[in-house]
């Protein structure tokens, strides 16, 4: 059903359609500022399916076309795969190249990605997860040339960075996140601050740090990490802009806890929903197209035993974030050192020129901060290594800079400092570094698994669903992530140990796990082969749902029996479903089962009254059996409905100018012209851009035809043509115009050779051709289009008839009598079928079977003086006959 929307009816994507207006309207072709739009806005995914279309050739329903969107969603998840398993590897964790593969490994085979790949409208989230990682990768190649003062190449990464994050929140509106992503990446990974520095900092309360740290926090706020934020609000002020100021609105069904009544069963159900979505991450054995309904029960009451694993899962989530900040903290790195002071003196001469001398003074021990050795510089000797920074190159009093490790002694000509090195002891510091950095993943894997899920908490807006798969792909490389890294540590806890009944246990759980993850995409990908699989495998799990798009399926497959089971399996759970009563009603209809068809609208317009389809079917099966009141009324009031708000106006806007094009045509059959001339040019002012009106131009040019305004009507016909140049009910409309003109005969033919080479297996060309060439005297011609007519389809009585007649008129009584008795066997109780057949009989001489009709005919129509007549006269001559045979007898 998504894919119809996004695709198969959304004219945006259709290559004719400018390219101008996929920027205004939102991912399923309904105007942004519309109250009914959906409010998602993906212009990069939709006219990623443009190119798909031009591709295909403009054929969105052939076999190849569609094989061409799965092809382009495979390579996008396979490059998104790629480049977070680059990414992965740029993090600083302790065991980098396995946490790499293994992160990457789970996130390329996890089952809850195949919504995504397969479905062909999760390309959004495929998309917007790619454009996700290019922005952090920009980001991190800004702070490497930031800390390298590259002027110029810092800034063109922050612009690509920006720049992706457009184009992700252009993809999929929740890739904006990505900004604040960055933001936290930065005081992860790139600043020296612990994250409780940071927080006291923002809070604009002083650290415990010395004052020249403080003086340093203030590159935690940097111009770019500001200029992440200010633009993140920029995009989103702008996104909402263009959606008019207003949030979409849903129906119940959509997210039912959005619509409750009671605060308590909002907060526990929307406290669950990240719950219940972080247990698919971690273990996705059932999975299902939709989960909206009753899927997800809602949490009424306090009692609820799922309120056990909401308290359990956030208490362990804060406890985790917790221990690793604290992590953090405790570990920041003050560690043992041997310190050397090393004496630096600068001469400076009249010139203003200075040389640098230096001297090793003194070793002594001390505890320090590495950190805060940004004044030095490295030395290595042969016995000993020093690990420091040095920034400045001469005296920090030329340099306009101080710390505590330096001390000076100056005159005019001279400046002497004196700078601490320190030796570092090289095991202790590297086992803290390691779980500083694993914490620091950590962190990053839950930034990752929250951020981006934020949008669809319900915390900022409503959603328009319960739970979606699709929308945990950029979630899941957090989870991918911290799953990858804890096997990684787990592997080399066992590896260290050294017991190998450990590492293989160890090895064989990831392989396993690894195995059943790669195994259920690939079953689950069977469910996504066709419609048909995926709805069956969501009966268990939403089985309203499931069964009202199991009986869609199997009724265009023509399946009658099948679907309507469906279609009342999914009444029986859930009886105000709109939309199953309308399909219903369309089987039944299709069936002939109008009276059932009739109950079915009506009660699918009790449920829904603005459901204009339902008012137009309705109208058109009352007017099928007779009641043509009733159905004008219907007709009428579903031209005025009201479409704001609705979730697909197109289909509402088209179903009120179909009910005005009906309510016209019924006034036309019973002869009031000028008020069927008024109702279309009415249903002419209200039809909506999109619309199709060959058809009712068509219908406007044969009404205008029938009240003698030949030229209004040809006008009407041409436009009709010119809407849709191979629209045959207008060329044979528009030629039997023609044909009234005895000057334009042959230019009324060339519009039915037209049709005909347009549809050429379509009955009613062959039917109107062969009237045309009846009526001039074409007998032969007449018989030949009606025969073919007939071997169509199945023979209608009127064909049957007419060929009888062409092939009388033109002297093959054989053949005519064969189609007479066609005539009889259809309608054995239509007299004229037997009046036929005897005059037929009259005419070749065969009198007593002629008689036999004609009688026969009387009994059925005993009013009808045409066959009266012609007995008697068949009466006489067979006196006459007898009398003759009398007399020659005799």
């Amino acid at each position: 059903m998504k894919t119809h929307r996004a695709i198969l009816s959304n004219d945006d994507v259709l290559p004719e359609t400018p390219l101008s207006e996929l920027w205004l309207h939102d991912f399923w072709g309904t105007p942004l500022r519309h109250s009914g739009s959906h409010g998602s806005y993906r212009p990069l995914t939709t006219l990623s399916f443009k190119l798909n279309a031009v591709w295909a050739g403009g054929d969105l329903r052939a076999v190849s076309s569609s094989k061409g969107f799965h092809v382009v969603n495979v390579i996008l998840h396979s490059a998104t795969t790629a480049v977070f398993t680059w990414w992965i590897g740029l993090l600083p964790s302790s065991h980098a190249r396995l946490t790499q593969w293994l992160s990457g490994l789970l996130f390329a085979v996890h089952p809850v990605h195949t919504e995504a790949v397969s479905g062909i409208v999760g390309r959004a989230d495929v998309g917007a997860a790619l454009f996700f990682l290019l922005a952090l990768l920009a980001y991190k190649a800004h702070l490497h040339h930031r800390d390298k003062r590259s002027g110029f190449v810092q800034m063109m990464y922050l612009v690509l960075c920006l720049l992706s994050a457009l184009c992700s929140m252009l993809t999929k509106e929740h890739g904006v996140t990505v900004l604040l992503v960055c933001v936290l990446y930065e005081m992860l990974f790139n600043t020296r601050h612990t994250p409780t520095e940071v927080l006291q900092h923002l809070l604009k309360r002083p650290c415990r740090c010395d004052q020249n740290d403080c003086q340093d926090s203030k590159k935690i706020q940097e111009w770019s990490s500001r200029c992440l934020i200010v633009s993140f609000c920029i995009f989103i002020c702008a996104r909402a802009c263009l959606a008019g100021g207003h949030l979409p609105r849903f129906s119940t069904a959509d997210n039912p806890a959005s619509r409750s009544e009671s605060f308590l069963t909002r907060t526990l159900t929307f406290l669950y929903l990240p719950v219940f979505n972080f247990l698919l991450l971690l273990c996705p054995t059932t999975l299902s197209f939709d989960w909206s309904m009753d899927a997800i029960p809602l949490i009424t009451s306090i009692i609820d035993r799922r309120n056990l694993s909401i308290l359990t899962f956030y208490c362990a989530f804060i406890v985790v974030i917790f221990r690793n900040i604290k992590c953090l903290n405790v570990n920041k790195p003050v560690i043992a050192f041997d310190t050397i002071v090393k004496r630096t003196t600068v001469d400076v001469n009249e010139n203003n020129d200075y040389q640098v001398n230096s001297e090793w003074l003194k070793a002594t021990n001390n505890l320090q901060d590495p950190s805060k050795l940004k004044d030095t510089q490295t030395y290595h000797s042969s016995t000993n290594q020093f690990h420091f920074k040095q920034y400045h190159r001469t005296c920090n009093l030329i340099k306009n800079n101080s710390t505590h490790l330096a001390h000076r002694r100056c005159n005019f000509n001279q400046c002497s400092c004196e700078t601490t090195v320190q030796k570092l002891d090289t095991p202790i510091a590297l086992k803290m570094s390691k779980k500083r950095n694993d914490s620091k993943v950590i962190l990053m894997a839950i930034v990752l698994l929250v951020v981006p899920f934020l949008p669809a908490t319900n915390l900022v807006a409503y959603v328009g669903f319960v739970v979606a798969e699709r929308v945990l792909y950029i979630s899941s490389m957090g989870h991918s992530l911290l799953v990858g890294h804890g096997l990684s540590r787990l592997i080399a806890w066992s590896v260290g140990r050294r017991i190998k009944w450990q590492q293989f246990l160890v090895m064989l759980f990831t392989a396993v796990l690894l195995v059943v993850f790669g195994s259920k995409t690939w079953i689950r990908n069977f469910d996504w082969y066709d419609e048909e699989s995926l709805y069956r495998s969501g009966l268990d799990v939403n089985p309203p749902k499931a069964y009202g798009n199991l009986g869609n399926i199997l009724s265009v497959q023509g399946r009658y029996t099948e679907a309507e089971m469906y279609y009342r399996g999914a009444l029986t759970f859930r009886p105000n479903m709109a939309d199953v009563h309308y399909n219903l009603g369309v089987l039944l209809q299709n069936q002939q089962r109008l009276q059932e068809a009739i109950y079915r609208y009506r009660v699918a317009i009790q449920c829904r009254p603005r459901l204009a389809v339902a008012h137009l079917n309705l109208g058109i099966v009352l007017s099928r059996v007779g009641r043509l009141k009733d159905s004008k009324v219907v007709l009428r009031a579903c031209s005025m409905l009201d479409g704001t708000g609705l979730k697909d106006p197109r289909s509402h806007d088209t179903a009120r100018v179909a009910c005005l094009f009906h309510l016209g045509r019924l006034t036309m059959e019973e002869g009031r012209l000028r008020e069927a001339v008024e109702i279309f040019l009415e249903a002419v002012g209200k039809m909506p851009h999109y619309y199709q009106p060959q058809s009712l131009f068509n219908m406007l040019g044969e009404a205008c035809s029938r009240l003698g305004e030949d030229k209004e009507a040809e006008n009407w016909f041409k436009a009709s043509l010119a809407t849709r140049p191979d629209h045959v009910p207008t060329h044979l409309t528009y030629g039997k115009l023609l044909a009234r003109n005895i000057t334009r005969v042959i230019e009324a033919e060339n519009w039915y050779t037209k049709a005909l080479s347009i549809a050429p297996q379509d009955v009613s060309v062959y039917r109107h051709y062969g009237q045309f060439l009846l009526d001039q005297s074409r007998y032969s011609e007449a018989a030949s289009k009606f025969e073919r007519a007939v071997s169509l389809s199945t023979p209608e009585y009127e064909d049957v008839v007419r060929a009888a007649t062409s092939l009388r008129l033109a002297g093959n009584h054989r053949e005519a009598e064969r189609y007479y008795k066609m005539a009889v066997n259809i309608r054995p109780w239509e007299s004229s079928g037997l009046s036929n057949l005897g005059a037929l009989y009259h005419l070749m001489g065969r009198l007593p079977d002629a008689e036999d009709c004609y009688k026969r005919a009387l009994k059925l129509s005993p009013a009808d003086t045409v066959t009266r007549e012609n007995l008697r006269r068949l009466k006489n001559i067979i006196n006459l006959h007898e009398e003759q045979r009398r007399i020659v007898g005799s």
